[in-house]
């Protein structure tokens, strides 16, 4: 694209924009689904055995990791030194409760923040992001 912006050719980087990425959705997203529904569960478990399993061991230990990788993101995006304990207590009853139920998490979660709205938490903690 870089060389068609140097030439000055702007359709061609106005059909690689427009073209380009609904193709590469359409045969990474669209295409896989397609042939799951046309050829069926049977045929999908059929491929989906013939994966070895050092590649299936592999893919389990890397599921494994993924809660790990979000906790440190959230960490990373939204940690504030005053909301730390909150964190911490939320993390625990999710870990700990082996409820699965995030609804129920979302509930509890809004009714602190009303409590702590009401008793007048100091939510002085926007200078203090993580840097």
């Amino acid at each position: 694209m870089d060389a068609l912006a140097a030439k000055g050719n702007w359709r061609g980087i106005r059909r690689i924009q427009f073209l380009g990425g609904p193709a590469i959705v359409l045969v990474l997203r669209a295409l896989p689904v397609f042939l799951i529904a046309l050829y069926g569960s049977e045929y999908i478990q059929t491929l989906i055995n013939s994966i070895p399993t050092w590649a299936m061991n592999g893919l389990a230990a890397v599921g494994k990791m993924l809660p790990a990788l979000g906790m440190s993101m959230l960490m990373k995006f939204m940690y504030k030194k005053a909301l730390l304990p909150f964190f911490v207590l939320g993390f625990g009853i999710a870990a700990y409760s082996g409820m699965t139920d995030l609804l129920l998490y979302a509930l509890v979660g809004v009714c602190l923040a009303v409590i702590l709205i009401k008793i007048g938490f100091n939510n002085d903690t926007e200078q203090e992001g993580a840097e």
